[in-house]
């Protein structure tokens, strides 16, 4: 039998049988994935890799059309967004947006894997709201960025004109900023400050692992969501799907 083993985040599943479901994964080493867990709904117990949101390494065999999961090792629950419903709504709009953007073997599957995962321990581990939203905020903007729609932080979109301190807008459509002359026929444009674009384009180039000094005035809910909205609206623009989760998101 051709089996192999892959670190992987479970997303979500669904049925397949009266007795199996496909689990889709994201792998480490292959990208997004989908997998047989056989038995996953008579058993009483939970069957390897069937719940979601958790990363695992799997022993998997080979399938003709779908693997199917033999076996599976926890690598880290994420046991912090469960009994949290505003962290787990983030969580689930993060791995729906994987699952959208992430493909098969995935040439940049260990850098979306390390996204994700990097993006559920913070989110885990948050203190406070502002923590939450600024985990999120950094993996929109880095998932961007590996997706190939890096968002321009520097010079206007349109004309290339330097940024100072002068008004500038924020364009969803054209996916960065625009000068006031650039942005008259953008009906979309939002109205933003440098102190926003600064604090943007420090957050697309940090990562977990790093800190960084921001202005107190931006460390609070109200400014981190018009943040992150922003590029959520710029990153529905972008996807080939409707992304369901964020009817989600405007409730909590």
């Amino acid at each position: 039998m051709n089996k192999f083993s892959t670190s992987a985040i479970t997303l979500k599943s669904y049925d397949l049988s009266e007795s199996d479901k496909i689990v889709v994964l994201y792998s480490k080493e292959h990208g997004l994935m989908r997998a047989v867990a056989k038995g996953a709904k008579k058993t009483s117990k939970r069957a390897a890799g069937i719940d979601n949101l958790l990363a695992k390494r799997f022993l998997l065999m080979k399938g003709k059309n779908l693997d199917t999961i033999c076996q599976s090792e926890g690598i880290n629950h994420f046991s912090g967004i469960r009994n949290d419903i505003f962290k787990l709504s983030y969580s689930i709009y993060c791995s729906e947006l994987i699952n959208i953007f992430g493909i098969e073997e995935d040439p940049t599957s260990e850098d979306m894997y390390n996204l994700l995962y990097f993006t559920f321990e913070n989110i885990s581990k948050a203190k406070n709201p502002c923590n939450t939203i600024l985990s999120v905020l950094k993996f929109q903007m880095n998932l961007m960025d590996t997706a190939g729609y890096a968002i321009e932080l520097d010079d206007c979109v349109k004309c290339g004109h330097s940024f100072e301190s002068q008004e500038m807008y924020f364009s969803t459509r054209s996916g960065g900023i625009l000068c006031r002359e650039c942005s008259v026929f953008d009906e979309d444009k939002k109205l933003i400050s440098d102190k926003i674009r600064l604090f943007l384009k420090k957050v697309a180039s940090s990562d977990f692992n790093s800190s960084f000094f921001y202005d107190k005035e931006l460390k609070n809910e109200a400014t981190l969501m018009f943040c992150l909205n922003l590029i959520k609206e710029y990153i529905s623009l972008k996807s080939p799907k409707r992304i369901k989760s964020t009817h989600m998101l405007e409730c909590i």
